[in-house]
């Protein structure tokens, strides 16, 4: 069971990465163009639950699960700390398309509205509870996998932005592949976690339409290279 913990906090790790790659190439451009903010709210509200419902798991015997988690705020802050505060593209880029139906059903308190409402009827706990601390493990899976849709949108909306790294696609879909490995022995074990299989294939499908969304606009702009992105990598590490 220790080893299948351990790809589970392996998975969000891969994530970190990309999310680090990512504002290297933020940094780099001086500009957050392509990056969607309501995408990092709903990540950083999947982490706060986790905080919540792994005390209630074996998780929280693993040091690297303290690391992961520590990751992921510095991670997700920082970055909204750069869209929101340090180059602050959002706000005028939100103010044109903040008006369209479509972004407005898929804002972040929209998606986190259904997440809860999901969470609350199809989680792995008890039937027929008011409320268990495993809906908080259902609420995390769900506004993650919502919270592709807001970015899926804007790489669809913007088709001039180069600011997106690619790196970033790669690591978040070898994150969700380590993951589902991770619910899917759950299931096998009995332990009833079909809800949260189904959520994250959801995701990964999502995750699909985000890749084709982007590299289906390669002929529309310039893309950082997957070998200078690399070697920055070499650097960092």
């Amino acid at each position: 069971m220790e080893i299948i913990l351990y790809i589970f906090n392996i998975g969000y790790l891969f994530q970190h990465i990309g999310t680090i790659l990512q504002i290297q190439k933020i940094e780099k451009k001086k500009s957050t163009e392509g990056v969607c903010v309501d995408t990092l709210i709903l990540f950083l509200i999947g982490a706060v639950s986790r905080v919540i419902w792994i005390n209630d798991t074996e998780l929280k015997k693993l040091w690297i699960t303290y690391i992961e988690l520590l990751l992921a705020f510095i991670t997700l802050l920082y970055s909204l700390y750069l869209c929101l505060f340090k180059y602050n593209y959002q706000m005028t880029f939100f103010e044109s398309i903040n008006r369209t139906e479509i972004f407005i059903l898929i804002r972040w308190y929209v998606i986190l509205g259904i997440s809860i409402i999901l969470a609350y009827f199809f989680f792995p706990g008890n039937e027929g509870q008011s409320f268990d601390l495993q809906m908080l493990v259902s609420l995390s899976i769900y506004c993650e996998a919502g919270g592709l849709l807001p970015q899926i949108y804007i790489t669809n909306k913007e088709k001039d932005s180069n600011n997106f790294s690619s790196l970033y696609l790669v690591f978040l879909s070898i994150s969700r592949a380590l993951r589902i490995l991770f619910w899917f022995k759950l299931y096998e074990d009995d332990n009833g976690f079909g809800f949260l299989i189904l959520a994250d294939l959801i995701h990964c499908f999502m995750l699909s339409g985000f890749v084709y969304s982007f590299f289906t606009n390669l002929n529309k702009f310039s893309l950082p290279q997957i070998n200078d992105e690399r070697s920055k990598m070499q650097k960092i590490f």
